[in-house]
């Protein structure tokens, strides 16, 4: 039986031979940046990052281009300040040829939705509301500009995205998370003993040299490592079953050891929530005696786990800067402080405040109250709505899709949006803003629009006989 015949066989989700080049690529990639990591250092990235878009430009036509931007973004942040310049070149390409592509039709048509269109309008004009009556610096200008080709992008995602392609979408993100997490086990393994160990999982790896920021790489892991574990649990096929096991043993560890507390925490919520919908709680029940054995008969594991997650920091002043965040609200009540000028008006409204060893913190460190300090009262109806349109969407995906196969993917993609909006209560910036980046965001708003399109569409139509 085929990797994929089972999902094939039941549902237009799939595109059987994209998938199949795909996970042919994914398994290439996998062995050879895992060598090349261990014998050439992380620098080697940069060359497989390189051929990654080569083949796509040569090979692909614009949607596998979009699809490797996507799987690209995570592992851009290696080439640190030349990052953004790569990412906003590819975004340059994908709307360019986007556009070529319309213009040389005789009758183009474009796909949109009602709710996207509406929210990306209603979000523009709040944030140009925010920046015309804040600092109005080039920091603010710049950052809003991101943002009109943020939501340009995130629309041109939904017009030229295919329920068929799902799949080999959810594989093509995978990719560089994949490469990163074994990166990350590698270097743990590393660790001379246990103190060792405990150490790094304290300074979060910051005792070695780390390309990326463990926080920001954890998100993109819990956008993604649901779908894993849906498929590794749900799917009919053995072959399936066995493939993304693997997977998702190997980036929960990678996940576990980026000691990213809120994404932990948005993974267990994602896991509790979709075993409840999936009515799969005799999962749940079987996990959650197993864990509790364990502990009843090594006790030692909670001090280990306490000192190693730093349970003695309580919520590393995350208090502080909410209970800040309000005074700020109430100062800026109407328009907010700025999209892109956090740093800036909390150091000069709390500049006796020292949060984290006297680093000033980049966002609120709440995504409802990042939003509202920096749009301002309207901020927050838009934070809201984000949440309510994703878990709407969810659950409508998944009363609708009943074939076990397709439903194994639905529960993937809502998956890494509930663990993303849990996390999103103690970590700001993976839906948008906190200091406008595109990465994670773009990919909790591509599954997003996976659930809005699949929505629109019959089950009927996309039955494959």
């Amino acid at each position: 039986m085929s990797l994929y015949s089972g999902i094939t066989r039941e549902s237009g989700l799939i595109d059987l031979k994209n998938t199949k080049l795909f996970i042919g690529i994914f398994m290439a990639l996998g062995i050879l940046s895992s060598v090349s990591i261990l014998i050439l250092g992380i620098k080697s990235l940069y060359i497989l990052g390189g051929i990654l878009i080569l083949f796509a430009v040569i090979k692909f036509e614009i949607f596998p281009l979009l699809l490797l931007f996507l799987a690209e973004g995570p592992v851009t942040i290696l080439f640190r300040s030349k990052a953004s310049l790569i990412i906003y070149s590819i975004v340059f390409l994908i709307i360019t040829k986007w556009a070529l592509i319309k213009l040389m039709k005789e009758n183009p048509t474009i796909q949109y939705s009602k709710t996207l269109l509406v929210f990306s309008l209603c979000f523009l004009a709040v944030s140009l509301l925010s920046v015309i009556n804040g600092p109005m610096t080039s920091v603010e200008i710049v950052g809003f500009g991101k943002l009109v080709i943020f939501f340009i992008l995130a629309n041109i995602i939904y017009d030229i995205y295919e329920p068929k392609n799902t799949l080999t979408i959810l594989v093509s993100v995978l990719i560089p998370i994949f490469i990163m997490s074994m990166f990350i086990i590698v270097r743990y393994l590393q660790a001379s003993s246990l103190i060792d160990l405990v150490m790094l999982f304290r300074s979060k790896g910051n005792t070695f040299y780390w390309p990326i920021n463990f926080n920001a790489f954890a998100a993109k892991i819990v956008l993604i490592l649901p779908f894993c574990w849906a498929m590794s649990l749900f799917s009919e096929s053995i072959n399936q079953k066995i493939f993304y096991n693997i997977l998702a043993v190997l980036i929960s560890i990678a996940l576990v050891l980026s000691a990213a507390r809120a994404a932990l925490f948005g993974f267990l919520v994602a896991i509790i929530v979709l075993m409840v919908l999936a009515k799969k709680t005799k999962y749940l029940i079987s996990i959650t005696f197993f864990l509790l054995l364990v502990l009843i008969i090594f006790p030692q594991i909670i001090t280990i786990v306490s000192i190693a997650m730093r349970v003695e920091l309580g919520t590393t002043g995350r208090t502080v800067i909410w209970a800040d965040m309000l005074k700020l609200i109430q100062k800026n009540f109407l328009f907010g402080i700025g999209i892109d000028s956090f740093q800036e008006v909390y150091f000069l409204n709390f500049p006796l405040v020292h949060w984290m060893e006297r680093i000033v913190p980049h966002d609120a460190h709440n995504q409802i109250l990042d939003w509202t300090v920096r749009l301002g009262i309207l901020g927050f109806p838009l934070a809201i709505s984000v949440y309510y349109l994703s878990i709407k969407n969810g659950i409508l995906a998944m009363k609708k899709y009943t074939g076990r196969n397709v439903r194994a993917v639905i529960i993937g993609i809502f998956g890494g949006i509930i663990a993303i909006l849990a996390r999103s209560l103690f970590e700001s910036g993976a839906l948008l803003l906190s200091n406008v980046f595109l990465f994670p965001a773009i990919t909790y708003w591509l599954l997003l629009i996976m659930l809005v399109k699949i929505n629109t569409i019959d089950e009927n139509a996309i039955r494959v006989n």
